[in-house]
């Protein structure tokens, strides 16, 4: 219950700090990098994240299309968590963004990801347990650094919840990321 509060609270105040700027995307291809946190159903994790994506036009509104990756460490039971998403985006006003898409983990005791790492982290290691589900999602995107020219540099946040069920328990992750866009290629008229 904590997590939804948080989760709104972190809504609105994008909500209130977008009303305060002008569409703060001007490239079409782009690239995040970053740091996450949260919940992976009772357990706290963190991790880094990278995503690739492109900007366009959609229904009058900007819109996203972006494939995401997150490495987690779990913390109890220790584990490495693996996620890889699709997400469609809709940026509502400014730099504020509400997205779907689908999601895919996958999930590994950290005794068998200490033995064999890469197999962990693109699953081929026979422990590792996968799942697909859905995934919501909410961000901010600030206002480059660079504000002309083909490149900028974006400060971002992002909230999402991804809901994973399948055999046993369903597993919900919550995820905090904060990190930088490095955009590419100006889009026109922008």
């Amino acid at each position: 219950m904590k997590s939804i509060k948080l989760i709104m609270i972190i809504v609105l105040l994008n909500g209130i700090i977008a009303k305060a700027q002008e569409i703060n995307n001007k490239h079409q291809f782009f690239i995040d990098i970053g740091l996450t946190g949260g919940k992976y159903k009772n357990s706290n994790m963190f991790g880094s994240y990278g995503s690739i994506g492109v900007f366009f036009k959609s229904f009058g509104k900007q819109s996203a299309i972006e494939i995401k990756s997150k490495e987690h460490y779990v913390l109890s039971p220790e584990m490495q968590v693996g996620a890889l998403s699709l997400t469609y985006r809709v940026y509502l006003a400014k730099g504020f963004y509400f997205g779907i898409g689908g999601a895919h983990n996958h999930g590994i005791a950290f005794q068998h990801f200490e033995k064999d790492p890469l197999g962990s982290i693109f699953a081929t290691n026979i422990n590792v347990f996968h799942r697909t589900g859905l995934i919501a999602e909410t961000g901010y995107d600030f206002r480059s650094f660079i504000r002309k020219g083909g490149f900028g540099i974006y400060p971002l946040s992002n909230v999402a919840f991804t809901y994973m069920p399948g055999y046993g328990d369903p597993i919900p992750m919550v995820n905090f990321s904060l990190g930088f866009r490095f955009g590419f290629k100006r889009m026109e008229g922008m």
